[in-house]
């Protein structure tokens, strides 16, 4: 019974952690706050910016794919630790880009890929636990 307690509780915590990260994969929903300083700051046009999260939300799309199939045949940690690292790669190159192309790449293509993978790494464990 001591066992089930602590699984129990153990359940909750990842929960929680689940929900926080979450949180943060709906860090690519909030490109509109980061669309006009960078128009202003490099005149791109909106058109232009706009493009960045079309490229987003279609690798996002592609993203979730790569991740049902890697959660499948490698674990929800292999998922997640590439979910991380595209993450982390694509906001950082996004903060010290100065081309269309860059923030393409950058932003579009790694943290729209990487939120799809995580979507689906942390979907599949919420729902099984």
């Amino acid at each position: 019974m001591e066992n089930f307690e602590a699984l129990k509780k153990r359940r909750w915590a990842y929960l929680i952690v689940g929900t926080v990260l979450f949180l943060f994969l709906g860090l690519i929903y909030a490109w509109n706050v980061f669309r006009a300083p960078l128009e202003d700051e490099f005149g791109w046009t909106s058109s232009q910016m706009s493009m960045t999260f079309s490229i987003s939300i279609t690798l996002y799309c592609f993203g979730v794919m790569a991740g049902g199939v890697i959660t499948k045949h490698k674990g929800h940690r292999l998922a997640l630790l590439l979910c991380a690292v595209c993450l982390c790669v694509g906001f950082v190159l996004s903060s010290r880009v100065s081309t269309l192309a860059g923030i393409y790449v950058s932003y579009g293509v790694l943290c729209g890929f990487g939120v799809g993978v995580g979507y689906n790494a942390l979907i599949s464990t919420m729902i099984a636990w």
